[in-house]
C-alpha cells in the first residue's frame, strides 16, 4: 500500500476539511448569538417600547416582532429610540418571522444554520461557476482561496450575524441559474 502524500490527500478530502471547519465555525458563533440573545433580561428584546442599543441581529429580530405586530419598524423622523432601527428592505424580517414568536434562541439558531448552509453552497455554486476555467485545477479551489482573502468580511458576517453571506449566496445562485 503506497502512502498518499499531502496533496493527494488535500486533494480528496480538501472540500470535506473546509465544509466540517465552516459547519464547525457556524456552529460555534451560533452558540454565541443564542447564548447572547439569552443574557438579555426575560422580555427586553419582546418589548418593543423599551429604547436600548441592540446588535444588528437583534435588530432584525426586533423588526421582524414588529411586523408581526403591525407595527413600523423604520423610524423616520430621526427623534425615535436610541434602538438601532430596520435600515435595510424587510427580507430577511420576512423570513425571520415565522421563527421570531418562538424567542431569540430559536430565532438564532435558524438563522445561524441557515448563514452556514448559505456560505456551504456559496462555495459549491462558486465552484461550478468557475469550472469552464481555462485552467480546472486551479478554478476548482477559487472560492476557498476567495473566502481566506474575505476573512476579515466573513467573520464580521458571523460575529455581529450580519446579512452579507445570505446576499451573496443569493447573487451566485443567480448567476448559476
Amino acid at each position: 500500500m503506497r502512502l498518499q502524500g499531502p496533496r493527494a490527500f488535500w486533494a480528496r478530502h480538501g472540500h470535506a476539511l473546509v465544509s466540517a471547519a465552516i459547519c464547525v465555525y457556524g456552529a460555534i458563533y451560533t452558540i454565541r448569538q443564542v447564548r447572547g440573545g439569552r443574557t438579555r433580561a426575560p422580555g427586553d428584546l419582546e418589548n418593543l417600547d423599551l429604547d436600548f442599543r441592540i446588535s444588528d441581529f437583534e435588530a432584525f429580530y426586533r423588526c421582524a416582532l414588529r411586523m408581526l405586530q403591525g407595527r413600523p419598524m423604520y423610524f423616520t423622523d430621526g427623534t425615535g429610540p436610541l434602538e438601532q432601527p430596520g435600515k435595510q428592505a424587510p427580507f430577511f424580517e420576512l423570513l425571520l418571522q415565522p421563527f421570531a414568536p418562538f424567542g431569540i434562541g430559536l430565532t438564532a439558531a435558524v438563522f445561524g444554520l441557515v448563514t452556514t448552509l448559505a456560505l456551504l453552497s456559496s462555495m459549491r455554486l462558486g465552484r461550478q461557476l468557475v469550472q469552464t476555467s481555462p485552467e480546472p485545477h486551479a478554478a476548482r479551489w477559487t472560492p476557498y482561496l476567495a473566502s481566506l482573502l474575505l476573512l476579515a468580511p466573513l467573520q464580521l458576517n458571523f460575529l455581529y450575524f450580519q446579512t452579507g453571506i445570505l446576499l451573496v449566496w443569493l447573487f451566485l445562485l443567480g448567476m448559476r441559474l
